[in-house]
């Protein structure tokens, strides 16, 4: 896991926190909003940003398999 992935983690389970807080406390909509927010905000990117980190890694791993046997 990188930076940008551990700070979207940190930021979701706060945030979802703070919207369970809400709805428990009797705020449903306030909590209902946050939640949304969450899922926009933290918890998409931190998927998108996992999912091509794999994409990414093997490209890379591909590249570098290709260029050794050139370099013969």
């Amino acid at each position: 896991m990188n930076f940008a992935e551990g700070a979207h983690l940190v930021g979701g389970v706060i945030t979802l926190a703070l919207a369970l807080g809400y709805a428990a406390t009797g705020h449903a909509r306030v909590g209902f909003t946050f939640a949304i927010i969450t899922l926009l905000v933290h918890f998409y990117p931190l998927i998108t940003q996992r999912w091509n980190r794999g994409r990414v890694a093997r490209i890379v791993a591909a590249r570098r398999k290709v260029n050794r046997g050139t370099e013969c």
